[in-house]
This record gives C-alpha cells, structure tokens and sequence, in this order.
C-alpha cells in the first residue's frame, strides 16, 4: 500500500510530529510511505532522505488562492507516487 502522510507544521511540530514519525518508521517496512510537508518542518528534515518527500506551504496556499501552481504540482505529485491513502 502506498500512504502519504501530510503535515502542516512548520519548525517542531511538538506531539504531531512525534506521531507521524513513529507511525511512518513502524509502517515503512511493510509499505510505500510518503510525506508532505514544509520544507522547514521537523519531519520533512529528519525523513528527506528516507522517503520521498514533497515540500509544501499548506498556510501560504490556503491564505492565497493564487498559489495554484504548488497546487498543481503537488496533485501531479501525488499521482506520480501512485498514492492510495493520504493521512
């Protein structure tokens, strides 16, 4: 199975991070895991190098609808990955 998991904070994440990064070390072994993320977050840094990681600014595209093409890229991204469940 093929999961991305998506997370919003920027910097330490505090608890959140600490779950995401225990429930996609513990789901690794046995399945395709993904993440997306600020480039500047805890997970995105501790795991660039693991997985596959997508950087993105979920804040700065929900303030500014503009910002279509992160949107787009990242729709195209998911895709690639062949996603079956975002988490």
């Amino acid at each position: 199975m093929r999961i991305l998991f998506c997370n919003f904070h920027e910097g330490h994440g505090g608890g959140q991070d600490t779950y995401l990064l225990s429930l996609i070390k513990a789901l690794h072994s046995h399945h395709t895991v993904a993440l997306a993320s600020p480039t500047t977050s805890r997970l995105y840094l501790t795991l660039k190098k693991e997985i596959p990681c997508f950087g993105i600014n979920y804040k700065a595209i929900l303030r500014q609808w503009r910002l279509i093409k992160p949107l787009l890229a990242f729709k195209q991204w998911i895709e690639k990955q062949r996603v079956d469940i975002i988490h």
